[in-house]
């Protein structure tokens, strides 16, 4: 099967080789500043990346919080809110969602 101009979809099939670059487009090289070694400073910077993606992604109406429900995906996790809730106000801030509460 070939590309088409429309990023390798014909007809809601995607070609192998669009597959591929999208796969690719997603592993961006973390290392930087070009001394071909990954420093702390840009290790953290692809994880900050990664998790910032992770929470929009979660967060469904787009509110900068995580609810139990958007937490829970098929059910209510109030629970699991709660693990992460170092405020207790019911919802997850970007940063409650990078740690657990102490």
């Amino acid at each position: 099967m070939c590309g088409t101009r429309d990023g390798g979809q014909a007809g809601g099939i995607v070609s192998a080789r669009a597959r591929q670059r999208r796969r690719q487009g997603s592993r961006r090289p973390v290392q930087v500043n070009g001394d071909g070694k990954l420093n702390f400073e840009e290790f953290e910077a692809h994880h900050r990346a990664l998790v910032d993606r992770a929470f929009a992604a979660v967060d469904a109406d787009k509110d900068g919080f995580l609810s139990p429900g958007e937490v829970g995906g098929d059910g209510d996790r109030a629970d699991l809110v709660a693990a992460f809730d170092r405020d207790a106000d019911g919802r997850l801030s970007p940063q409650e969602f990078m740690a657990p509460k102490e």
